[in-house]
C-alpha cells in the first residue's frame, strides 16, 4: 500500500519521503523503488485514490531537474513518463507552465540515449518506451509553446541517432517522431527547419546516418507533410519570403532532395515552378532550371508523365536568351539521355539545334554532351545522329571546339570498338575514326598536333602490345575510306618531314660554335616552328632549347637516341621521358618543356619497329596463306591494304625494313603466281628500302635479278618500272644489267604483237630517265626509229566499234595501249635527253597534232570515242610533263598551247577532270609557266558544276602557293616576275579573246561567258589588296588596251576581242575593288609574245618618244623592272 509523506505525497512502500536534504544515493534508491511501483501500474488500475498530482509537482520540482547527479534527473524523468502512462490521454496537471517544464525535462533526459554508460543508456531507453508506447507527447499540440518542445524534441533525437547505432533504439524515434508529424495539426517552419537541415550536403559519416532517418520520416509521412510544405516552398521560391526559414538559401537543392525521397513531397508545389521558368529575374530562372535539369534527368524521376506541361515549358529553356541557361540544359541531356533514354529523339532535335548556337560555350557544351551521352548509351537509337551532330563541329571556327569534337570522335570510336562484341555493330562506327582523319586537311597546325596525338592514343593504341597494335593498324588501314587512308599518309609524310628537320638541327649541335653554324641552327629552328602551333611562341622556346642543348650533353645524347632510326617503340617513350625529366631538372621555363614535348611526341617513333614491322608481315603472309574463308581479315582487298600500308611505311621507316627475314617475305612474295597488285607493293618497297641490299644480303640479290629481268620484259608496264629502278638503285653493276636489257628489247619492240609492247616501251622510257646520257646512243634509235615512226603510225591495230565516251585503260584495245605507252616513253626520253633539234620538234609536233584532231591521226583507221579520249588525255599530259623544259615550252606556238588549254572544255567528263588534276598539280608544285594557269578560266564554262568549282579551288590553292613562295624567298625580278600570280591576268586576257567559242564581241550570252571565266581567276586574285596588286593588275589591263594582238596582227576583229575582254575585267575589278591606277608607279610585265605594238595609238607613241631619249620605242622586258 502506498503511505502519505509529510509533504502529502503518497510513496511507494520502502519509499521514503524525497526532500530536498536528502543525499543523491538517497534519491536514487528512492526513485528506483518509486519507478519500480509505477511500472506495475497498469492504465487502467489508474483511481482516485492514489493521487498523482502531487507526486508530479514533487518530480517536476527545480532542484530534482536541476540535481548535479544526472542519474537522479534521469529517473525522475522515467517516474515522470511512468506517470504519463498512467493517466493517459489525461494530462498529470492542469497547469500548461507545469506541463512545459515536464516535457522539456524529458526531452532534456532523453540525450542520455547516445550516453556511453549502459545503466544511463537502458535507462533513457526506458524513458523513450514509455514516451512511445502512449505517444506523450500528443499533449503539447494544444500548448501554447507545444511547437517549441516538438522541436526541441526532434533535435534531441536527431543529435542521438548521430552516435547511437542501434536499430531497435532508432525504430522507436521513427515511430515517435512519425507519429507527431502525423498528428500535428500544424508543423511550424522551425520544425520544418530541422527536418531539412540534415539532408543538406554534407560529409560526415554521423550526419549521413542522420539523413537516412529523415528519409525515412519523409517516406511515412509524406501525405501529411505535403501542404505544410508546399505552403513554406512557395512563400520561399515563388514569393520571395526568405526569411521565414533558415534554410531559404538552399530551397532549390532541397526541393531535389525531397524530390529524390519521395515525389509525392511536392505533388501541389511543382506545377507552380513554370513561373519560376518564366521569371525575368535571370537568378531565379536559372536556379530553377537547374532544379528541373536535376529532376527530370533522376534515374528514377516520372516528372515528365506527372507534370507534362511542365516538362514542355521547360524544354523551352534550351532557347533561354541567357548563356548559362542553355548551357545548363545542354549539360541535362546528357544525364537525361543516359538515364532516360525514351526522351532521345526529343533531345536530339533540342541538341541540333543548338549546335548551331551563336555563344561558342553552347556548342562546346552540345559537343561534350554528346560524347559522354554517346559514350555512356552506345546502343542509343539516335547515337548515329547525335555523333553525325558532333562531327560538324569539327569545322567550327573555335580552335577549342574544334579539338573537343575530334577528342570526343576518338574516344567513342575507341570505346566501341573495345566494348561491343559484335563487328558488324562495331564497323557502322568507323566514320567517327574516318571523320578525324579527314580533318588533317584542313592544314591547321593546332588541329594536326591534336590529331597525331588522337591517332596513336584511340584510334590506333600505341600502348597495345606489338600483335594487337599492328593488328588495329592494318584493320584502320583496310577499312577506312580513301581520304581517310591519305590522311593517315599526309600525316605519316609531315611527321617524317619534321624527323628529318630536326634530325638536322640536332647534328649542328654536335659541331664546333661557329658563326655559320649558327646561322644553320637559327634556320632549322625557324623551320621546326612552323611544324609548330603558335610559330613565334615555338621559335622562342626553341631558341632556348638549343642553349640547353650545348650545355647539357645529356639531353643531346638522350634526343640522339630517340631519333635513331633503329629505335624501338618502348624506347622511344621511355627516351621521351628521360629528355622530360632532364629539362624539368635543368629549365624552370613552362613554354620550352610544353614547345618540347608537342614537338618530340610528333617526331617519335611510336606505332611501327623492327618488331612490330615482322608481325605485321607475318600476319599478311598468314593471311595469304589461310583457307579460312570465314576469316574477317581474310580477304583480298584487306590483304592489299595490308600491302599498300608497307608501301607507306617503306617511305618513312626504310631502316627497320633492311632485315634478312624482311627480304626473305618480300621474296617469297614475288613468286606468287598472278599477283601482280602485291608485286606492285613489293617491288615498290624494294626501291624505297634496299639501298644496302647488295651488300647485306647477296645471296636475295642473286634470287632478285632473274625476277626483275623478268618483269621489265615481260610484266605490266607499271611493273616494268618499278623494275627498271630497282636495277638502277640497288645493283653495283647496273650499267651492264641496263645494256643487256637493251639488247634483249629489241626482238620484243614489234607491232604485230602490240599485247606485249607495254613492259620494253616501259622499261625503255624509264631507263633512259634513271640511265640519262649513258645509253643515248644505243637507245635513240629505238626511240625514234621504232616508237615515233613505227608504232605511232601503224595502221596494224585494228578496234572494235564501240559508242562508249569513256572506259578504264584497262579495257582498251592493245593497240591504244600501246600507242599511249609510246607517247609516256617518248615524253620520257625527251625529259632525259633534252633534245633541241628536228626529233624534238617532231614529237611535240606529234602531241599537238593528237589534240588538234581529238584524238587520232589519219592514217590510224578507226578509234573508238574512248580510245580517242584516251589519246587526247595521254598526248596532254605529255605536253604539260615536257612544258618543265623550258626548251620545249619554247618550241610550242600560241596555238598549240590555246588547243593544250582547250582540253580543259573537252567533251568527256573524265579528260576534263583528269586533265585539271593533272594541270593543277604541276602548277602547284611550280614546274609549269605561270601561262598555263589561265587555262582554268574556261573551267567556268563547264557544264558539271563539280568541274568549276574543282577549278576554283585549284586556283585559290595555286595563287596561294606562289603568294607564299615568294614571301619566304628574297627573289630576283626575272624570278618574281614568272610567279607573281596578278602577271596570269594578261594570258588568260589574250587566251579568252581567242576561245572559239568568243565570236561576236555584241552576243550579251557570250560576254556572259566572257565575264564568268574572268571572274573566275579574279575573285580569288580580288581577294587580298597586297602591295597595290589590284592597281597592278588595272595598269595591265589599260596598257593591253593600248596594244595589238601579236599573234594575229593585222586582224582588226581578233583585236577588237582583246580591247573587249580588256574592257569587261576592268569593269569586274574597279566593281569589286576601289583600286587608282595612281597608286601604282611601275609598269606590269606584259609579255611580247602576246601583244605587239605594231599599230600603237598616237597618245601611246608619244609618251614612248617622251620617255626615250633616242626615239626608239621599249620593248615590254625593258618596261619591267
Amino acid at each position: 500500500m502506498w503511505y502519505q509523506g509529510p509533504d502529502e505525497v503518497f510513496y511507494p512502500p520502502g519509499a521514503r519521503p524525497i526532500t530536498i536534504d536528502s543525499s543523491s544515493g538517497e534519491l536514487v534508491q528512492n526513485l528506483k523503488i518509486l519507478i519500480c511501483a509505477l511500472m506495475d501500474i497498469e492504465q487502467s488500475e489508474a483511481t482516485a485514490d492514489l493521487p498523482i498530482t502531487p507526486l508530479t509537482h514533487l518530480l517536476t520540482s527545480s532542484f530534482l531537474r536541476r540535481h548535479k547527479s544526472s542519474d537522479v534527473g534521469l529517473l525522475a524523468a522515467c517516474s515522470l513518463s511512468d506517470i504519463l502512462r498512467i493517466l493517459a490521454p489525461k494530462s498529470p496537471c492542469t497547469s500548461p507552465a507545469q506541463l512545459q517544464k515536464i516535457f522539456k525535462f524529458m526531452t532534456k533526459q532523453l540525450s542520455c540515449l547516445a550516453s556511453t554508460n549502459k545503466r544511463r543508456h537502458k535507462r533513457s531507453l526506458y524513458l523513450l518506451e514509455n514516451l512511445t508506447m502512449v505517444q506523450s507527447y500528443s499533449i503539447c499540440f494544444d500548448m501554447e509553446e507545444g511547437d517549441i518542445i516538438i522541436n526541441d524534441l526532434f533535435k534531441t533525437l536527431f543529435s542521438v541517432s548521430r552516435v547511437c547505432q542501434r536499430s531497435d533504439v532508432r525504430e522507436k524515434i521513427i515511430y515517435l517522431l512519425g507519429f507527431i508529424i502525423s498528428n500535428s495539426p500544424v508543423i511550424s517552419c522551425k520544425l520544418l527547419d530541422t527536418l531539412l537541415t540534415p539532408l543538406l550536403k554534407t560529409t560526415k559519416d554521423e550526419d549521413v546516418v542522420v539523413k537516412e532517418l529523415v528519409t525515412r520520416l519523409f517516406k511515412q509521412t509524406a501525405r501529411f507533410l505535403e501542404p505544410h510544405l508546399t505552403n513554406m516552398l512557395y512563400k520561399v521560391v515563388i514569393l520571395g519570403n526568405e526569411s521565414l526559414t533558415e534554410v531559404a538559401e538552399h530551397a532549390y537543392y532541397l526541393i531535389l532532395e525531397l524530390y529524390k525521397i519521395d515525389g509525392a513531397l511536392l505533388l501541389s508545389f511543382l506545377p507552380q515552378l513554370e513561373d519560376g521558368l518564366k521569371s525575368i529575374d535571370e537568378e531565379e530562372r536559372r536556379a530553377t532550371v537547374r532544379l528541373l535539369c536535376r529532376m527530370f534527368a533522376h534515374r528514377d524521376s516520372d516528372l515528365h508523365n506527372q507534370n507534362p506541361l511542365l516538362w514542355q515549358c521547360f524544354l523551352g529553356r534550351f532557347h533561354d536568351i541567357l548563356t548559362a541557361v542553355r548551357v545548363d540544359c545542354v549539360n541535362f541531356s546528357r544525364r537525361c539521355l543516359k538515364n532516360h533514354p525514351e526522351f532521345a529523339a526529343t533531345l536530339t532535335a533540342l541538341l541540333e539545334t543548338c549546335s548551331h548556337d551563336a555563344d561558342m560555350t553552347v556548342r562546346l557544351a552540345v559537343c561534350e554532351a554528346i560524347a559522354c551521352a554517346v559514350w555512356e548509351q552506345p546502343h542509343l537509337q539516335q547515337a548515329q545522329q547525335l555523333l553525325h551532330v558532333m562531327s560538324d563541329f569539327t569545322l567550327d571556327k573555335k580552335s577549342s571546339i574544334r579539338h573537343a569534337a575530334f577528342t570526343g570522335l576518338a574516344k567513342v570510336y575507341h570505346h566501341i570498338q573495345y566494348w561491343m562484341e559484335s563487328e558488324e555493330d562495331r564497323s557502322q562506327f568507323f566514320w567517327l575514326a574516318e571523320r578525324t582523319l579527314h580533318c588533317y586537311y584542313q592544314n591547321i597546325m593546332e588541329d594536326r598536333v591534336v590529331l597525331e596525338r588522337l591517332f596513336t592514343e584511340y584510334i590506333v593504341p600505341c600502348n597495345q602490345e606489338v600483335k594487337p597494335r599492328m593488328k588495329s593498324l592494318h584493320k584502320a588501314y583496310s577499312m577506312f575510306d580513301d581520304n581517310a587512308i591519305k590522311a593517315i599518309n599526309e600525316m605519316w609524310k609531315c611527321q617524317h618531314s619534321l624527323h628529318t628537320i630536326v634530325g638536322d638541327f640536332v647534328n649542328l649541335h654536335s659541331q664546333p660554335e661557329s658563326a655559320e653554324n649558327t646561322s644553320m641552327i637559327n634556320m632549322k629552328i625557324d623551320l621546326i616552328a612552323g611544324c609548330l602551333p603558335n610559330k613565334l611562341r615555338s621559335e622562342a622556346a626553341l631558341t632556348s632549347f638549343s642553349l640547353i642543348m650545348h650545355k647539357h650533353k645529356s639531353i643531346f645524347e638522350a634526343l640522339t637516341t630517340l631519333l635513331d632510326a633503329n629505335i624501338s617503340c618502348n624506347e622511344a617513350r621511355a627516351c621521351l621521358l628521360d629528355i622530360t625529366d632532364h629539362l624539368l631538372k635543368y629549365t624552370d621555363m613552362p613554354v620550352v618543356i610544353a614547345t618540347v614535348k608537342v614537338l618530340l611526341h610528333r617526331v617519335a617513333t611510336f606505332l611501327v619497329d623492327a618488331e612490330a614491322l615482322l608481325v605485321l608481315m607475318c600476319h599478311l603472309d598468314h593471311l595469304l596463306h589461310s583457307e579460312d574463308e570465314e576469316d574477317d581479315m581474310g580477304n583480298l582487298s584487306s590483304i592489299l591494304a595490308g600491302f599498300e600500308l608497307l608501301r607507306v611505311l617503306s617511305f618513312m621507316h626504310a631502316a627497320v625494313f633492311q632485315q634478312e627475314l624482311v627480304y626473305e617475305f618480300l621474296l617469297a612474295w614475288l613468286r606468287l603466281p598472278k599477283a601482280n597488285e602485291i608485286y606492285n607493293a613489293v617491288l615498290q618497297i624494294l626501291r624505297n628500302t634496299g639501298s644496302r641490299i647488295e651488300k647485306d644480303f647477296p645471296h636475295i640479290t642473286m634470287k632478285l635479278v632473274p625476277i626483275f629481268f623478268k618483269l621489265a620484259r615481260f610484266g605490266p608496264y607499271h611493273l616494268a618500272k618499278h623494275a627498271v629502278h630497282c636495277i638502277r638503285l640497288h645493283l653495283c653493276n647496273w650499267e651492264a644489267h641496263f645494256s643487256s636489257l637493251i639488247e634483249s628489247m629489241k626482238d620484243l619492240l614489234t607491232t604485230h604483237e602490240p599485247e606485249k609492247l607495254a613492259a620494253p616501251l616501259a622499261s625503255l622510257g624509264h631507263m633512259a630517265m634513271v640511265g640519262r646520257q649513258e645509253f643515248a646512243d644505243s637507245m635513240s634509235p629505238l626511240i625514234i626509229g621504232f616508237v615515233l615512226k613505227e608504232l605511232l603510225w601503224s595502221t596494224e591495230f585494228p578496234e572494235k566499234e564501240s559508242d562508249e565516251h569513256w572506259t578504264d585503260k584497262e579495257n582498251l584495245s592493245n593497240g591504244t595501249q600501246a600507242r599511249l605507252q609510246g607517247l609516256k616513253c617518248l615524253t620520257l626520253w625527251l625529259l632525259s635527253q633534252h633534245v633541241t633539234d628536228n626529233k624534238a620538234k617532231l614529237i611535240l609536233n606529234l602531241f599537238c597534232w593528237v589534240i588538234r584532231t581529238e584524238g587520232v591521226v589519219e592514217n590510224w583507221g578507226y578509234l573508238s570515242l574512248a580510245s580517242r579520249a584516251h589519246m587526247r588525255l595521254g598526248a596532254a599530259v605529255a605536253l604539260l610533263q615536257v612544258s618543265q623544259e623550258p626548251c620545249y615550252y619554247r618550241m610550242l606556238s600560241q596555238k598549240d598551247i590555246q588547243h593544250l588549254a582547250l582540253m580543259i572544255n573537252d567533251e568527256c567528263f573524265q579528260v576534263r577532270e583528269t586533265f585539271a588534276k593533272k594541270l593543277h598539280k604541276a602548277l602547284l608544285l611550280l614546274r609549269v609557266p605561270l601561262e598555263l594557269l589561265a587555262i582554268f578560266s574556261l573551267a567556268a564554262k563547264d557544264p558539271v558544276l563539280k568541274c568549276c568549282t574543282h577549278a576554283r579551288v585549284c586556283v585559290k590553292q595555286n595563287i596561294s602557293t606562289r603568294r607564299s613562295y615568294i614571301q619566304k624567298h628574297d627573289l630576283q625580278s626575272e624570278q618574281l616576275m614568272h610567279l607573281l600570280p596578278e602577271n596570269v591576268v594578261p594570258y588568260m586576257v589574250h587566251l579568252l579573246a581567242h576561245d572559239p567559242d568568243f565570236t561576236d564581241t555584241q552576243n550579251p550570252c557570250e560576254i556572259d561567258d566572257i565575264k564568268r571565266c574572268l571572274w573566275l581567276v579574279l575573285e580569288v586574285l580580288l581577294s587580298r589588296d597586297e602591295n597595290s596588286s589590284h592597281a597592278y593588275m588595272l595598269k595591265a589591263l589599260e596598257n593591253m588596251k593600248r596594244m595589238n594582238d601579236a599573234q594575229n596582227i593585222g586582224e582588226k576583229d581578233q583585236n577588237k576581242k582583246l580591247h573587249k575582254v580588256c574592257d569587261i575585267a576592268v569593269t569586274l575589278i574597279t566593281t569589286h575593288s576601289h583600286a587608282h591606277i595612281a597608286q601604282l608607279t611601275l609598269n606590269p610585265h606584259l609579255p611580247t609574245k602576246l601583244l605587239s605594238f605594231a599599230s600603237i595609238q598616237p597618245s601611246l607613241q608619244s609618251e614612248q618618244r617622251t620617255g626615250s631619249g633616242k626615239g626608239k620605242r621599249k620593248s615590254s622586258d625593258d618596261r619591267t623592272r
